[in-house]
């Protein structure tokens, strides 16, 4: 760990902790480091940072890291385009998506490039309200361990300045009936369904379920329901 830590487990309500906490994280203009499990809604938080300085989302750019393949010069590209644009517009986050995955030859030159003259230099005369945001995510704890995938220390030195860490669903289980019966709402209103709830036996099914796929699986598994319901109650959610 490089950084300043604030870890959402040890806020009293996890949901309302990482509120706060990306409320707190949106006031600093430093690097911010988003670390947890795939699934536990890392973008989503980078997001709620972002709309602290703009509610509507505009300057919030994301660049997904798939494999070691990554084409940095694309990412150059982007990430030039998206700062020269700060004259034009607000804020501008860049979030950067499961920076591990890529290799060490990459995240060096990922490195180099957030680190260039060119990008300094613009960053120097742009007014401190609309300066652009850097925002990662990584996967585990984001450190690199017995040679395996992980954020090279080099990297994660400029990264991790502030570092969120999120938990496991599993590991917040006073969450899960909250989250489903937002996302039921959500979905009743898409799919125009009249549905009260979830009956006692499905909330008892969906506490004791362990989340492997963490709050994207829950949100999948109540839209899946959502669809198949057949009466005002949810009688069934498939899991595996």
């Amino acid at each position: 760990m490089y950084g300043i830590s604030l870890n959402v487990a040890c806020s009293r309500s996890t949901m309302v902790g990482m509120y706060r906490l990306a409320e707190r994280a949106s006031q600093a203009f430093a690097n911010v480091l988003i670390v947890g499990e795939s699934g536990v809604g890392k973008e989503h938080l980078a997001r709620q940072i972002h709309r602290f300085r703009d509610p509507e989302e505009k300057g919030f750019r994301v660049y997904r890291f798939y494999s070691s393949q990554t084409d940095l010069n694309e990412i150059r590209k982007l990430l030039f385009r998206d700062l020269y644009r700060l004259n034009d517009q607000g804020p501008v986050t860049l979030f950067l998506k499961s920076v591990e995955r890529i290799g060490d030859k990459a995240q060096l030159q990922l490195l180099e490039l957030l680190e260039e003259e060119k990008i300094a230099a613009l960053l120097e005369r742009t007014p401190s309200i609309r300066k652009p945001r850097l925002i990662c995510s990584s996967e585990g704890n984001g450190e690199k361990e017995n040679g395996g995938q992980g954020i090279h220390p080099s990297l994660a030195y400029n990264l991790d300045v502030i570092r969120i860490e999120i938990p496991p669903l599993r590991e917040r289980t006073s969450e899960i009936l909250p989250l489903a019966d937002l996302f039921l709402q959500e979905f009743k209103v898409k799919y125009r369904k009249k549905l009260s709830g979830f009956s006692p036996a499905v909330r008892n099914r969906l506490v004791d379920y362990p989340w492997p796929g963490n709050v994207r699986e829950l949100r999948n598994a109540v839209e899946g329901a959502v669809m198949l319901a057949k009466d005002d109650v949810i009688q069934e959610v498939s899991l595996k």
